[in-house]
């Protein structure tokens, strides 16, 4: 049975505001745990990109991200540290699976994100991976990356702009012309 995502309506504890803990060298066995848990969290929703730990109730410095939406292409990022190269910084619109309250309410922020970053991770087979990651895969682990730090996208320190709708279709269709853009411009 897979956990439920928590929304910011039902974050009574503040897990989603609370900066989590990394794992130790011996903790490998969890953190792969946790990883099929994310996984299973997001078997259901279409066009996924990621889910760190924090929106299913587990204060652990993991998640799971897909630089192409695609289920099959999720990677496991356990510690992850991140450093943007250059000054190059694109904008773009991002939904987060935690803010889809119980009520209706959708919301979706407006970020400023790195174009390019650096990042070093432990991955799901222990080692440690540093790599570049550029475009939408870097927009994606930046997001959850701030999942890690106790942000979310909306109430993120540096938003551009939020919107919220309580109309599903109105913001299914504003969701489908913002993965075009994505498409388009990654």
């Amino acid at each position: 049975m897979s956990k439920k995502i928590i929304t910011i309506d039902e974050d009574h504890e503040n897990i989603l505001g609370t900066k989590t803990v990394n794992f130790a060298p011996t903790e490998l066995a969890r953190a792969l745990e946790i990883g099929e848990e994310l996984k299973a969290a997001l078997a259901d929703k279409i066009s996924a990109a990621g889910l760190a730990a924090t929106q299913i109730g587990i204060n652990r410095s993991v998640f799971v991200y897909s630089p192409d939406r695609k289920p099959e292409n999720f990677i496991l990022v356990i510690n992850p540290v991140i450093k943007g190269v250059g000054e190059n910084t694109l904008d773009g619109w991002e939904a987060c699976f935690s803010c889809i309250c119980t009520d209706g309410k959708r919301s979706i922020a407006l970020m400023r994100r790195f174009e390019k970053i650096w990042v070093t991770y432990i991955s799901e087979t222990g080692t440690e991976t540093e790599t570049i990651l550029e475009g939408f895969a870097a927009k994606v682990f930046q997001h959850e990356y701030d999942h890690l730090r106790g942000f979310i996208n909306i109430r993120h320190p540096q938003v551009l702009e939020v919107k919220e709708s309580s109309d599903e279709e109105a913001f299914e269709a504003f969701m489908a012309s913002v993965r075009a853009e994505d498409e388009e411009r990654y």
